[in-house]
C-alpha cells in the first residue's frame, strides 16, 4: 500500500497488482466502517436522519487532524484530547467549538503531523542521540 500511495506506476511496473490491493483497501475501510456503525446503532438503541449531524463528522475530522494522520495511534491520540477539549472547555463557554476550531487550526499550520507526530520526533531524537 506505501508503494502505491509513493508512487502508482512505479508499483505497477515492478509487478504489484494495483487495483487487487486498492480493492483490498477498499474492501477493508468499508468492512470497518459497517462494525463500527453497527456498534453505534447498539450504543444509541436507535438511528435516523437526525442521528448525525455535521458537526458529528466535522469532529471526527477534527479528530483525525489533531493526533496526526501519519501513524495508527494518531486518531486515537486525537480522539482523546478532542474529547477533553470538549468536556473542560464547554464547561467555561457554551462556545467551545471556536476554541477547538481554533487549536485544529494552529496545530495543522505549525504541526501538521499532529499530537503523535511529537512522540515520533521525540523517538526519533533519542534514537539520533544514541
Amino acid at each position: 500500500m506505501e508503494a502505491i500511495r509513493e508512487n502508482e506506476d512505479r508499483a505497477s511496473f515492478v509487478g504489484i497488482n494495483v487495483r487487487k490491493f486498492k480493492l483490498m483497501g477498499w474492501l477493508l475501510a468499508c468492512g470497518l466502517a459497517g462494525v463500527s456503525g453497527g456498534l453505534f446503532i447498539l450504543w444509541r438503541g436507535y438511528i435516523g436522519p437526525t442521528t448525525m449531524s455535521a458537526f458529528a463528522g466535522a469532529g471526527v475530522l477534527m479528530m483525525v487532524l489533531l493526533g496526526g494522520m501519519g501513524s495508527l495511534w494518531g486518531p486515537f491520540v486525537g480522539a482523546g484530547i478532542f474529547i477533553l477539549m470538549q468536556d473542560y472547555i464547554s464547561t467555561m463557554t457554551e462556545h467551545w467549538e471556536l476554541f477547538v476550531g481554533m487549536v485544529v487550526i494552529l496545530l495543522v499550520l505549525f504541526m501538521p503531523r499532529g499530537f503523535a507526530g511529537i512522540g515520533a520526533r521525540l523517538a526519533f531524537l533519542r534514537r539520533e542521540r544514541q
